[in-house]
Formats: C-alpha cells, structure tokens, sequence
C-alpha cells in the first residue's frame, strides 16, 4: 500500500504514521537509519513530508527518555508498562505539539500548582480549610509548601514546552502544516478539548454555587443528621 496516495488523508497523518513505523522498527532492534531508508524507499513522499519522517524519527528516537518523563508525568500508566505501539505513538505525538493542545496541556499544570483563578486552586482552599478546621495545622503546613514548590516545578514544564522546545525544533518541524482541527472526526475532539479548557480555567469561579448545592443536599439527608447528633451527644458525653 501506497501511504502517500490514500484518499483525502488528513494532512499530515501519512508522515507521522511513516515516522511511526520507523520508530516501531527501531523498538524492535533495527537500526533507525536502515529502518527509515526502507521506509522512504517503499513509499513515495515529497521532499517536505521526507523532512518531517527524518525529523520525528530520529527526533522521537533522540528524545525517548524525556518523551517517557513525559508519559510518566501526565499517564497513570508509567511509560514502561505501556503497549510498545501505543508508547512509540505517544513519543511521536509529544515531539509534535498543536497550539491548542499545547495551551490545554499548561492550563491543566497551572491547575494543579494551584494558581488561581483555576479550579485545582479552589479544590486546595477547600482541602486546606478543611484541614485547618479540623485543626491538622502540621499537615496544613506541609501541604501549603509542597504546593508552593510543586509550582516550580510545574512552571518549569511549561517554559520547557512553550519557549524552550519551540526554539530547538528544526525549521522542517516548525514550517510543517499544523493539524487541521476542520477535517472529518476532528470537530468533536476539539470542542471537547476547548471543553476541558473552558472549566479548567473558569470552573473554580462557578465552584462556589455548585458546592453549596451540594451541601444543601447532603444536609437534609437523614444519615448525615443521625451522624451529626451522635457527635454531639458524644462531645457533650
């Protein structure tokens, strides 16, 4: 089979699914060079789409530790318990990120360090004063400067990902159409992925009416009643 003479491809997939085989050689033992000559020779690329199967190829081979910190860090699965095909697919999409995408990606780590006006910066007020509340001031700490130094450490990712990578990737990586969020199938993922984006960044201002809904629900059940009488007669007991 021709890759390159497939019907309305979406542009750009034939070369990363000619990168993808080439890295999935490699995986197996072969030598990157002889597994990325046969592939150019079986089939037929222009010199741009050539550019980008040498680049993400050796790119992603390069990289493959650091793509897998990567995996690491964002999977609940480690990088090495993954599938061989999925891991080697998830190295070729991490090399090669979509503005989008990219923004989705910081949006979520400022979340989780805690920076407001995101919802991960609501969801540690509330844990914290819970925490302080109940009077667990030594955990409270502990939770408060981690969170300040997990920050760091989020915003170093971010640097690396929008400022740093852009500046070291190749001219062929940088000119290479960008993926077309207007083809077949590609509307839905990316509504869902504005989605995610739209209740990271704004969802920790409209957390508020939604917890005390919550609590008003919860409030009037009986069991929460019966528990919080008991507790009482056991304070004064």
């Amino acid at each position: 089979m021709d890759l390159s003479k497939t019907s309305t491809p979406i542009q750009g997939l034939i070369s990363r699914k000619a990168a993808w085989e080439v890295v999935q050689a490699v995986g197996g033992g072969a030598f990157s060079d002889v597994a990325l000559d046969r592939i150019l020779k079986n089939y037929s690329f222009n010199s741009l789409d050539r550019s980008l199967i040498t680049e993400l190829s050796y790119g992603t081979i390069r990289q493959r530790y650091y793509l897998d910190c990567w995996i690491d860090f964002l999977g609940k699965v480690p990088a090495t318990k993954q599938p061989p095909l999925l891991r080697w697919l998830l190295h070729l999409g991490l090399y090669q990120k979509d503005p989008l995408i990219t923004l989705g990606l910081s949006l979520c780590l400022l979340s989780l360090g805690g920076i407001p006006p995101m919802l991960g910066f609501f969801g540690k007020i509330y844990l914290f004063f819970a925490g302080w509340a109940d009077e667990q001031y030594l955990l409270v700490t502990v939770g408060l400067i981690t969170s300040v130094i997990s920050i760091y450490y989020y915003i170093s990712v971010i640097k690396m990902m929008v400022v740093t990578e852009p500046k070291e990737a190749s001219k062929v990586v940088k000119t290479y159409p960008s993926i077309q969020w207007s083809e077949t199938g590609m509307s839905s993922l990316r509504i869902a992925l504005i989605g995610c984006v739209v209740v990271t960044a704004i969802g920790g201002i409209i957390s508020n009416p939604l917890f005390n809904l919550a609590n008003s629900a919860v409030s009037g059940t009986p069991l929460l009643q019966e528990a919080i009488t008991l507790a009482t007669k056991t304070s004064i007991g």
